[in-house]
């Protein structure tokens, strides 16, 4: 048997780019765009020469294959083709507003803020300005809002997990962005929440699948961005939930907005194993592609400079877990 047979084959039998070391399996259109997106960050790229494999070998195998597939690829459009999967966006503010129909009061806030750029630098995601266009949310609005969810920390916090905040009574889009009112049901759990709430040390954080985006991949350097790194505008997206988080921006962000997606997975990571594996297979990866490099991002204190505690898992149970890493897979005629 051959070194290259003996290599690990976490997808099975099929054609990598890196076939001695089992890496970037090829051998679909959509795994072949991830595998351009990933070895062209530089953290990836930098693990190589590995075994013998060049760098050189790895890209040239994946430029044959997006080519086969009809993809047009270059250095500078890797970071078109991050994986199909939910991202989260952190850092709006969120206000209580009085009480209304025996509630706790109303939160207020906005998830998303229409043309601002802000930076993502996310192991899953790669590096790259975002920013959203207006009218971006006005799909989703329209069609998902009876299945939307107002929860804590995403939920995943270790008392309340799941459990819906309250009702979504009012999401329009104005023209700084999408502007929610939830009245706060009358539960144990949201009156844990309302010292915060009351004093304003909560941020709002948002779970979103992008469906339509434009991209420059070579702008000129700006004050907005001044490192030039490609810019990408989100012209449509579906938010399935949105709420209030501990942690919502990087201590010092000047655009109070970052990628929390790093985290997000890490946490579902440690809280379920399976339930993160089933995810990771959804947008081409394995569990042993990224566990260790999501949690050196999102433990306390690490490379996003978070504040301690953050990024901590918190249990929920098994089931809705699943049904979470579920709901986050890729699911072609659900979320197009």
């Amino acid at each position: 048997m051959s070194e290259q047979d003996r290599a690990p084959k976490p997808y099975g039998d099929v054609a990598y780019a890196d076939p001695k070391n089992g890496k970037y399996p090829i051998n679909t259109k959509e795994k072949a765009k991830a595998a351009w997106s990933y070895i062209n960050m530089p953290k990836n790229a930098a693990q190589y020469p590995m075994n013998g494999v060049t760098l050189a070998e790895v890209k040239n195998r994946i430029m044959a294959a997006c080519k086969k597939f009809g993809v047009a690829v270059s250095e500078s459009n890797a970071a078109h083709f991050a994986p199909e999967l939910d991202v989260v966006r952190s850092g709006e503010g969120v206000a209580l507003g009085p009480a209304v129909d025996g509630s706790l009061g109303t939160l207020n806030g906005r998830f998303s803020e229409f043309g601002r750029w802000y930076r993502v630098s996310s192991w899953l995601e790669g590096d790259f300005m975002e920013r959203v266009q207006p009218g971006a949310t006005m799909d989703t609005i329209r069609d998902d809002l009876p299945g939307m969810r107002v929860l804590f920390d995403h939920g995943m916090d270790r008392q309340i997990g799941n459990k819906v905040l309250g009702p979504i009574a009012s999401l329009e889009e104005k023209q700084d962005g999408p502007h929610y009112e939830v009245p706060l049901f009358d539960t144990s759990y949201n009156r844990d929440l309302l010292p915060g709430l009351k004093a304003g040390v909560y941020g709002a954080s948002m779970r979103m699948r992008v469906l339509a985006d434009s991209w420059d991949d070579e702008p000129l350097r700006s004050e907005a961005n001044p490192d030039g790194i490609p810019e990408r505008t989100i012209t449509r997206m579906r938010v399935p939930e949105f709420g209030p988080v501990t942690f919502p921006a990087n201590p010092g962000a000047t655009s109070g907005v970052r990628s929390a997606t790093d985290e997000f997975y890490a946490r579902l990571a440690e809280a379920d194993a399976p339930a993160f594996a089933d995810a990771a297979r959804a947008c081409g990866m394995t569990f042993e592609d990224f566990t260790g490099r999501l949690a050196a991002r999102s433990g306390p204190g690490r490379e996003h400079g978070v504040q301690p505690g953050h990024g901590r898992t918190s249990l929920t149970t098994t089931a809705a877990l699943r049904d979470r890493a579920w709901r986050m897979r890729r699911q072609p005629d659900d979320w197009r």
